[in-house]
């Protein structure tokens, strides 16, 4: 591999994040919405007091072994109310080429994924999808996907808690204590209006 080469490499794949504080009304997301496959909305302000991690996935990316992390993640945390959304995009590599329905049955049957899973979106580019848009507005250009498997960990209050790019894995102790932080905060929610 020419050395030109790996260092374009080296920078597309080098750890990148940042963490805010879900308190500050300075993160703020909009309620952008997306679609399940199958037609039904999933919107961000339905999920207002939950946690949620939105990922934008590859079937056939070469980080696919995050799924696993995804799904062990959602299994973990799912009844504290995390909610995990794959969000599958072909921008990177043409590596999700199939519909919707060809790629619902790779999620389930090949790669025994059951967290909620939404129609293919573009994350970059003219089309970017709505949420993508308001990532960029809130956390800078920087933030938006270079790649499959960017994280974004939205608090309870509806804030931008943190972003994590495509080699910070979910299980890592930085984005599990950003979780950590909003399901507590979801708890004391609770607490407060009970």
């Amino acid at each position: 591999m020419s050395g030109s080469v790996f260092s374009a490499l080296s920078l597309l794949f080098a750890p990148k994040q940042a963490v805010f504080d879900p308190a500050c009304g300075d993160t703020r997301l909009g309620d952008a919405a997306f679609t399940r496959i199958g037609g039904a909305p999933v919107s961000l302000s339905a999920m207002t007091g939950k946690t949620v991690l939105v990922v934008n996935t590859a079937s056939r990316c070469g980080f696919r072994a995050q799924f696993a992390d995804l799904q062990s993640l959602h299994s973990d945390l799912g009844t504290r109310g995390l909610v995990v959304l794959a969000v599958p995009s072909n921008d990177f590599g043409r590596q999700e080429p199939c519909d919707d329905e060809i790629v619902h049955d790779i999620y389930r049957s090949e790669l025994n994924i059951t967290i909620p899973l939404t129609e293919k979106v573009a994350v970059r580019g003219q089309e970017m999808h709505p949420f993508f848009q308001q990532i960029a507005k809130v956390a800078g250009k920087h933030a938006v996907p270079k790649w499959n498997f960017y994280k974004y960990v939205i608090a309870p209050n509806g804030n931008l808690a943190g972003w994590f790019s495509t080699p910070i894995r979910v299980r890592s102790p930085r984005i599990r204590s950003v979780i950590e932080d909003c399901l507590e905060m979801q708890a004391a929610e609770r607490l407060v209006h009970s």
